[in-house]
């Protein structure tokens, strides 16, 4: 899937709404990577998790703008609507082995 940042006019905006998401979270002393992450997800009991851009969060109560990877090895920042509203753009999130990253180039086929 190609990247895209949701509600952003065109590929323009959608660049400077990441790089400006990543500027925010460096000057608050939160450093994140390249990495283009479309989606989180795994599989627990039978059952897929999966948070993705442009999807609700698992509790249904927001909407999920942008992923980030820290440079530290295991979390993430997802930055949803609610919070960009409230100026508290990320909550970080911290993955067990049992969860994938799937970025946007990347293809998913089958479970997640």
């Amino acid at each position: 899937m190609k990247f895209f940042v949701p509600y952003a006019w065109d590929a323009a905006s959608a660049e400077q709404i990441w790089a400006g998401t990543r500027l925010y979270l460096s000057e608050l002393g939160l450093r994140t990577t390249r990495r283009r992450i479309r989606a989180l997800a795994c599989e627990i009991r039978g059952k897929d998790h999966f948070l993705a851009v442009g999807g609700d969060t698992p509790d249904g109560d927001d909407f999920v703008l942008i992923i980030l990877e820290s440079d530290w090895l295991g979390i993430y920042y997802v930055c949803t609507a609610g919070r960009v509203m409230a100026d508290d753009i990320h909550y970080p999130l911290s993955l067990d082995e049992n969860w994938r990253v799937i970025d946007f180039a990347e293809e998913v086929v089958g479970h997640a």
